[in-house]
């Protein structure tokens, strides 16, 4: 089972977003989706929140990867870099998970 994880963009429903405006890393709305943030991805609070705490919890909860979505939002935003840094991280402390990117 795949779970979904945006790497850009978090929806204000997610338990995590608490946590996401405590740690103080960037959150901009995004004026296509109003419902939804953008996250600084270069923060690297939001690559030790991902794979510390967010990926665990969802292989905690049965997934066994991960569908990593708007990875078209950090391309728009000139972010590649930090978007396949985060994927390597990801990749790295979770070997386990297949990745498939949208």
């Amino acid at each position: 089972m795949l779970g979904y994880l945006s790497l850009g963009k978090v929806h204000r429903d997610r338990p995590f977003i608490a946590e996401i405006r405590k740690r103080n890393i960037g959150l901009m709305p995004d004026q296509a989706f109003p419902d939804s943030f953008r996250v600084d991805i270069t923060d690297p609070a939001w690559q030790t929140m991902v794979c510390n705490t967010i990926v665990p919890a969802m292989k905690k909860a049965g997934c066994s990867g991960l569908f990593l979505d708007d990875l078209d939002d950090i391309g728009s935003r000139k972010l590649e870099k930090h978007g396949a840094a985060l994927i390597a991280a990801i990749r790295k402390s979770h070997p386990d998970l297949k990745l498939m990117a949208n």
